[in-house]
């Protein structure tokens, strides 16, 4: 495992890696797109332009310069509940990569994030991932799968076998073994360029002592 690395064949935009997040979120909120309509017209428009939620998932949101700006909107984005009067859960698929981007975005619409769980990047899920006969970064080993979620157990990990990356996120691997020998290569030209270096000062230093005691 430790030989390989991934090349991003699907983080461009002709193919981009979806990330799915469960977060709950500061406010009571909902999305006018997933209820009945009971309404006029003019008052479902009104209702979703005055919705933060329908407002992200529409237009996504601005962050600052240095936090990559304009963001795009979610591919998906659900109310699943409410765990109490002033949160609210939901689901939100994204396929870019900014840094701490859902926390920002729900940040930028008036909310905040509260918890924050991945549930699946790309194909690969946390329900699919079974645990396998190798320790885990529990330190034990860990054949048998978490009996209510079906795969690894809540804080463990393991390393992806290049099947499931090539499958699931559909980058492609290659071994480091190449480039660690161009590195050791490249390495080694630039020690011997360094020690021609310190030769050529060490001389330069004795024919200047020698000149200043004549």
């Amino acid at each position: 495992n430790a030989k390989t690395t991934m090349e991003d064949g699907g983080a461009n935009d002709g193919n981009p890696v979806h990330k799915t997040y469960e977060a709950v979120i500061m406010g009571y909120h909902t999305l006018p797109s997933q209820q009945p309509s009971t309404t006029t017209n003019d008052m479902d428009i009104n209702n979703k332009q005055n919705n933060p939620l329908q407002t992200l998932l529409d237009e996504g949101v601005t962050l600052s310069a240095k936090h990559g700006g304009q963001t795009r909107p979610p591919d998906a984005l659900s109310v699943l509940s409410h765990p109490s009067r002033s949160t609210t859960l939901v689901s939100i698929t994204i396929s870019e990569g900014k840094n701490r981007q859902i926390r920002r975005m729900f940040h930028a619409i008036g909310s905040g994030v509260m918890k924050l769980h991945r549930v699946s990047v790309g194909e690969l899920t946390l329900h699919g991932l079974s645990a396998k006969d190798d320790e885990t970064s529990s330190g034990q080993k860990s054949g048998a799968l978490d009996t209510e979620t079906g795969g690894l157990k809540e804080g463990e990990w393991r390393m992806l076998t290049e099947d499931e990356i090539q499958k699931g996120l559909g980058w492609k691997c290659r071994y480091l073994d190449d480039a660690v020998d161009s590195r050791t290569k490249r390495c080694g030209v630039s020690k011997g360029r360094q020690q021609n270096r310190k030769r050529r000062r060490r001389s330069v230093a004795k024919g200047t002592k020698g000149r200043r005691r004549l």
